[in-house]
């Protein structure tokens, strides 16, 4: 059985939110763990007892993202075209109108001061280790000018190419790259229905925080050194 099965495992009401990521962390592990093969022992004894470990770090993580909270709402009463923060998803969402022209990735100057405080927030002793994952939206009106298609062949591209636009802002202003991932949706997870001119609701990039479960710094650099580098004299052109 699953180690959370031994007992009766407390109701969504009884958990705190670090309990029910660590539930759902336990959840994660314990599935990757029935897909291995026989033979694996040692790794499945370290992906059951994985979860316990993190319990901590997701406790600590949490309390110390109170003054994140405070500064990332303060951010949004800053910018309210801009962006809007939700504490208890832990999202912020830039409006795409106003982070973007239409059809483009070029970050509007408000939406690059806006990313300016978000990067000193993100480095902050509150936020320096999570996670963040941007995630771009688009509405379902077709890309059609020829000069966007070359760039963004669709609106999967679009809001791929958005999200990374704003990774990158946030990088240049000293965030540290192994924290981010990207990704985008294109105009399959719309949040409003769209009119015949779409919605602007659904142009959106949504930055998620979460607790980093591999640490990058030091532990990070630690571990880089067990990685083989080889050298190709010739590397192809990518």
């Amino acid at each position: 059985d699953a180690p959370w099965s031994r007992a009766a495992e407390p109701t969504t009401e009884d958990l705190t939110g670090a309990e029910l990521r660590s539930t759902d962390v336990a959840r994660a592990a314990f599935n990757v763990h029935a897909l291995l093969p026989a033979g694996a022992e040692g790794t499945r004894v370290a992906l059951l007892r994985a979860p316990l470990g993190l319990l901590p770090t997701v406790d600590e993580a949490e309390v110390a993202c109170v003054g994140s909270v405070d500064a990332l709402t303060e951010l949004a009463a800053r910018y309210p075209e801009v962006l809007e923060f939700d504490p208890r998803r832990g999202m912020i969402r830039f409006n795409a109108d106003f982070t973007f022209p239409l059809g483009s990735v070029k970050l509007s100057e408000s939406a690059r001061q806006a990313l300016a405080t978000f990067a000193t927030i993100l480095d902050s002793p509150g936020a320096e280790n999570l996670e963040i994952r941007i995630v771009g939206h688009t509405d379902n009106v077709p890309i059609r000018r020829p000069q966007t298609r070359a760039q963004h062949p669709t609106n999967v591209h679009l809001s791929v190419h958005r999200a990374i636009a704003v990774r990158d802002a946030l990088v240049g202003d000293g965030v540290a790259p192994a924290r981010f991932s990207v990704m985008g949706y294109g105009e399959y997870r719309p949040v409003a229905a769209n009119g015949r001119n779409g919605s602007p609701e659904n142009r959106r990039v949504e930055v998620f925080l979460t607790p980093m479960l591999v640490p990058s710094g030091p532990a990070g650099e630690e571990l880089s050194e067990t990685i083989v580098q080889v050298e190709v004299d010739d590397e192809p052109t990518k």
